[in-house]
C-alpha cells in the first residue's frame, strides 16, 4: 500500500507493543522455572517408587525365608523335648537311652546352626524393613515436592493466562481503529520477520537497530507523512514520529 494517516501508522506501534507483550507471555509460560524442576522430581520420584517396591519385595522374601527358618527350629526343638520326654520317662532300655542321648547332641548342634542362620535372616530383613521405610519417607517428600511445584505451575499458568487474554482484548480494540489494509501489511510483514511496526528514532529503525544511511533519510525528508515506508534491512514498517531525527 502507498499510504495510511499518519496517526494509523503511529497506532501501529501500540499493537506492535501487545504483540511484543503477547510473545513474551508465550516465552514465559514455556519458561516457567518449576517446570524444569518438577520434570527432575517426577523422574526421581518414579525412580524411588520402583526402589521401594523392589525394597518391600525383598523385605516380604526374607521375611518368608524366616518364618521358615523358625519353623525349622521350632520342629527341632519340639524333637529334643521329645527325646528328653522319652528318657525321663524311664521305659526306654540303656541302649535306646544312649541313642537318644547321642541324637539330642545332634539335634542340639542342629538348633544352635538353625539359630544363627535364622538370626542372620533377620538382621537382613531388618535391613531390607530399614530400606524400604526409608524410600517411603523419600516417596512422600518427593511428591509433595511435586504437588507443590504443580501447583505453582498451574497458579503462574493461570496468572500469565489471564494476562494473555487482557492483552488479546487490548489488542482487538487497538487493530479495530487501524485500516484493514494497512493493518493486513502489519500482519503480513510480522509474520515474516517477527516485527510488523518500529519507531524510527534519531534516524535508527528500532525494529532492527540499524542506522539508515543518509541517502534513505534525505528520500524520507521529501515523503508525505501519510506514505508508508519500510526499513529496507529488517523490512518493517517504518513509524516516524518526532523523534525520527528528520
Amino acid at each position: 500500500m502507498a499510504s495510511a494517516p499518519a496517526s494509523s501508522q503511529a497506532r501501529l506501534l501500540d499493537l506492535q507493543a501487545l504483540d511484543t507483550q503477547l510473545q513474551q507471555l508465550t516465552h514465559a509460560r514455556a519458561g516457567i522455572s518449576e517446570r524444569r524442576e518438577a520434570v527432575d522430581v517426577a523422574a526421581e520420584l518414579e525412580v524411588t517408587q520402583d526402589r521401594a517396591v523392589a525394597a518391600a519385595t525383598e523385605a516380604s522374601d526374607i521375611a518368608r525365608l524366616q518364618a521358615r527358618a523358625d519353623d525349622d527350629v521350632q520342629a527341632v526343638r519340639a524333637r529334643i523335648e521329645r527325646d528328653k520326654h522319652l528318657m525321663d520317662s524311664g521305659n526306654v532300655a540303656a541302649k535306646e537311652l544312649e541313642n537318644l542321648a547321642h541324637e539330642i547332641e545332634s539335634l542340639k548342634r542342629r538348633q544352635s546352626e538353625l539359630e544363627d542362620t535364622e538370626l542372620e535372616i533377620m538382621e537382613r530383613l531388618e535391613s531390607a524393613q530399614t530400606a524400604h521405610t526409608g524410600y517411603v519417607a523419600q516417596v512422600e517428600e518427593l511428591q509433595a515436592r511435586l504437588t507443590s511445584l504443580q501447583a505453582a505451575i498451574a497458579a503462574r499458568e493461570s496468572e500469565l493466562a489471564t494476562q494473555e487474554q487482557q492483552t488479546q482484548t487490548q489488542r482487538a480494540a487497538v487493530a479495530a481503529e487501524i485500516p484493514a489494509d494497512l493493518l493486513a501489511l502489519y500482519e503480513k510483514v510480522r509474520a515474516a520477520g517477527g516485527v510488523g511496526a518500529a519507531m524510527l528514532r534519531q534516524k535508527t529503525c528500532q525494529g532492527c537497530r540499524i542506522t539508515l544511511p543518509e541517502s534513505e533519510i534525505t528520500r524520507l525528508r521529501a515523503t508525505e507523512p501519510d506514505s508508508v515506508e519500510r526499513c529496507d534491512n529488517c523490512r518493517c514498517i517504518l513509524v516516524r514520529t518526532a523523534e525520527s531525527g528528520l
